[in-house]
């Protein structure tokens, strides 16, 4: 009879193991995608911000004002 319970609690064990182990793994992997796109993001506003600091004389023909319209 003890026999049943020690092997019951072990697998218990082992399948909680694995699931939770699953869940942690998802976690990481969701983690880690959104830390590489965070890092591309920066890197990107960056190189932005050093190429208008470079030239703030040309103006940007996709940006505009509040009050213009963009018409084709």
């Amino acid at each position: 009879m003890i026999i049943y319970f020690v092997a019951g609690m072990v697998a218990g064990v082992s399948a909680s193991s694995y699931l939770i182990g699953k869940e942690l793994y998802a976690y990481y992997r969701k983690n880690t995608l959104q830390e590489k796109q965070l890092m591309r993001l920066r890197k990107l506003n960056h190189q932005l911000s050093t190429k208008i600091s470079i030239t703030p004389t040309i103006p940007n023909p996709n940006v505009f004002d509040k009050n213009e319209v963009l018409v084709h």
